[in-house]
């Protein structure tokens, strides 16, 4: 804990009038000195009071008691002073740049609420890591240990580990044993690792949250750590809803959740339709960003033309892989007849799930780097989109980050028809677009042979899904989360 001048924070605060702000110094800055500070010797930092002026009152008086107490009462006072002072002192919020980008807001960190971790590879982490890279404030992110790293930490963020639930062997009960663990358990572990946190980063405690969830359980964890940090102004981003319909009496920690957050954004409009009736404010959409980053090198690395499928599977429920064992595996073995060479490439981590049919004709390229992936997708002839989702199934409002990713690479799509879920509202809204809707193997057969033997129409669709990607780029979508943050902060 660094010492604390008493003197001098008394005469800050009794000179300093609340709305205005003032200039103190600040023995060790997180960040650079503001513009026009003077250059030489202990830099000028510019920083605004906030709160009431009875908070004033108290901390003066405290302040000014601290030589009539005890020495060891007068450490643990000092202690909580300081605490209290870096709260109350934060930096002036800031004004977007000339340029149109970001600029930091204040040094205070924001409380990323998220149970896995953001080096995971599932497409909703893969979304929050391209959103809070670069992002102009740090981000602390509570989340549950997890295996091991696929994906650098962005820069600006601090991974604070806790331990979630142990490890049981029983089905029968666990929800109850989750439900417990983490409405006790976890409080006990905030508190420690932003004590840790606070110290290691020598910054305030997190004032404002940033809530990711999908479900009940995941509310309770989420309410847990808003809790135990003392944060009560929260922005709430549904990715998706694990529930058969939301229902207030059914998921009532969602539903607390929902109607107490400062902003509220969903994935899809289908889902923002769905919980808007318990928010208090309106339900934002929050687009899909993409990552995709198009490589130096314009020829791909393989010379014969290939398919590219990339993502998850979910294999473990047979019916997922109807679409490509029923209607795109015989197409393919039928086009391999008539353009020999060309391949069906795969990169993610389920290609074991595969069947064995499916396994002897896909090439397997596992997990793959940011600079790879991106040249294997730029070179791919079209994309596959393998997944039907059903209207009563997990992630039927969500939509999958590798649609929006082959658009930005110019890679025609090629998709089943989903009706009735986000995903098929996404597909159907680019229809045409650089994205194909095909679903019977007849179908698929006469898409594929186009977009590979028909240089036209390929051309056409790889125009037209760079035209419709326009509207997934990062910056516009990161500007409308940090303002929402910016206005809970304000």
């Amino acid at each position: 804990m660094d010492r604390l001048d008493v003197a001098a924070l008394t005469g800050t605060l009794c000179s300093a009038e609340f709305d205005e702000t003032v200039v103190c110094e600040h023995r060790d800055p997180p960040t650079g000195p503001v513009a026009g500070a003077p250059s030489h010797g202990r830099p000028l930092y510019r920083r605004r009071v906030v709160g009431t002026f009875s908070q004033a009152a108290r901390l003066v008086a405290l302040a000014r008691q601290l030589p009539r107490i005890p020495r060891r009462q007068r450490l643990h006072r000092t202690r909580l002073l300081a605490h209290f002072a870096r709260s109350f002192l934060v930096r002036a919020p800031s004004i977007p740049d000339a340029a149109g980008g970001l600029t930091a807001m204040n040094d205070i960190p924001i409380l990323l609420i998220y149970a896995p971790s953001l080096q995971s590879s599932d497409g909703t982490t893969v979304q929050l890591r391209r959103l809070l890279a670069e992002f102009p404030t740090p981000v602390w992110h509570i989340h549950g240990y997890s295996p091991p790293a696929f994906a650098d930490l962005p820069g600006n963020c601090a991974s604070l580990p806790i331990l979630l639930e142990p490890r049981y062997p029983f089905r029968k009960g666990a929800g109850f044993v989750r439900r417990a663990w983490r409405r006790w358990w976890v409080p006990r572990f905030v508190c420690s690792r932003l004590a840790q946190a606070t110290r290691v980063h020598r910054a305030p405690p997190p004032q404002v949250a940033y809530v990711v969830v999908y479900d009940e359980l995941h509310a309770v964890f989420a309410r847990a750590v808003l809790g135990a940090a003392g944060v009560d102004r929260y922005v709430l981003h549904m990715m998706d809803l694990f529930h058969a319909r939301f229902d207030a009496r059914a998921q009532p920690n969602l539903a607390k959740l929902i109607a107490g957050a400062s902003g509220v954004f969903a994935v899809s409009s289908r889902l923002a339709d769905e919980i808007a009736p318990a928010a208090r404010q309106p339900v934002e959409v929050l687009p899909l960003v993409t990552g995709f980053v198009r490589p130096s090198a314009t020829s791909s690395v393989r010379t014969a033309p290939y398919l590219m499928m990339s993502g998850a599977l979910y294999a473990g429920d047979p019916h997922r892989l109807d679409f490509l064992r029923n209607a795109l595996l015989p197409a393919w073995l039928e086009l391999v007849k008539e353009i020999p060479g060309i391949e069906w490439l795969y990169s993610g981590a389920d290609a074991g799930s595969l069947p064995p049919p499916l396994r002897a004709v896909i090439k397997n390229c596992g997990l793959l780097d940011q600079a790879t992936w991106c040249a294997t997708l730029a070179g791919a002839r079209c994309t596959v989109f393998p997944i039907i989702h059903h209207d009563g199934d997990h992630y039927r409002y969500s939509v999958p980050s590798r649609l929006v990713d082959s658009l930005a690479a110019g890679v025609p799509v090629i998709a089943p028809s989903c009706p009735n879920t986000a995903t098929g509202d996404f597909l159907d809204a680019f229809s045409n677009r650089g994205v194909i809707v095909a679903t019977t193997p007849e179908e698929v057969q006469v898409q594929l042979k186009r977009l590979f033997c028909d240089d036209d129409f390929h051309r056409r669709q790889v125009i037209a899904a760079l035209s419709a990607a326009e509207g997934f780029s990062l910056k516009p979508t990161q500007r409308q989360l940090f303002e929402a943050i910016q206005r809970v902060e304000a």
